[in-house]
């Protein structure tokens, strides 16, 4: 069993905070399975208490943040990252019933997560920042895009360095270079792709031209069985291609 709120209800409960009613439990309880609340509720509260020492850190302007990561470092993409591994790392084991349940996703961006999403996207951010506002989810939903961030970092890599790669900082990236446009289908692809930017070997419009000609490519290219060698050589001919053009 787990919580989940239904986009009507999403909505409701983010307009009465945001006007300062009560917030009213229209929470939806769904019945399969073993009871996982009680794990789902550590795992908020974690998130909870690990943004709250990050985002202190850097109010305050001294020492490290928590995993030894540099002040300086911390901005909200960065702290974005890193709580993104979190996040996988507390809910990848969850029936899988459970995690492509949108309510679920909602749920936790309204109930558990309300501040986080405020602070990340703004105060004023639409409804479809807490997946709300319509019956899919968008990319925008951003529990389910922090989760989606770190699955992908981890089949990518597979070890340690799986976390080095989920906090690339560069969120519009993620989203609208790997995650709208399904190059995070190929965990490899994505990973490259990322490294690419990180290294500042390809410009952030570029990283946008190159995503629109995977999008072209994925009818005839099967990238989820090329290997890295494979896919750095033909995002090196995707990116030769487009400066080419931009030449003549």
């Amino acid at each position: 069993m787990h919580w989940r709120l239904s986009s009507v209800n999403a909505s409701r409960l983010v307009e009465d905070v945001r006007a300062g009613r009560p917030r009213q439990d229209h929470r939806e309880l769904s019945g399969f399975g073993s009871d996982l609340r009680p794990s789902v509720d550590l795992v908020c509260s974690e998130f909870r208490e690990t943004f709250a020492g990050l985002r202190s850190v850097t109010v305050s302007g001294s020492g490290r943040g928590a995993a030894g990561i540099r002040v300086d470092d911390l901005g909200r993409d960065a702290i974005e990252g890193h709580l993104s591994c979190q996040v996988y790392e507390g809910l990848k084991d969850l029936d899988p019933r459970v995690l492509t349940d949108p309510g679920f996703w909602r749920y936790l961006a309204v109930w558990e997560m309300f501040e986080y999403v405020q602070w990340r996207d703004g105060r004023d951010c639409d409804l479809a920042s807490f997946g709300a506002g319509a019956n899919a989810l968008t990319w925008d939903c951003v529990s389910r895009r922090m989760f989606v961030r770190g699955l992908i970092a981890y089949e990518a890599r597979g070890d340690e360095s799986w976390h080095s790669l989920a906090r690339i900082a560069g969120t519009d990236v993620w989203r609208s270079h790997v995650l709208r446009v399904r190059t995070g289908e190929s965990p490899i692809l994505s990973s490259a792709l990322l490294e690419l930017w990180e290294k500042r070997e390809i410009r952030t419009r570029e990283v946008r031209d190159v995503a629109k000609r995977i999008k072209r490519l994925r009818s005839n290219v099967a990238f989820e069985i090329m290997d890295r060698s494979q896919i750095d050589s033909l995002l090196e001919r995707q990116i030769e291609a487009i400066r080419r053009e931009s030449w003549e």
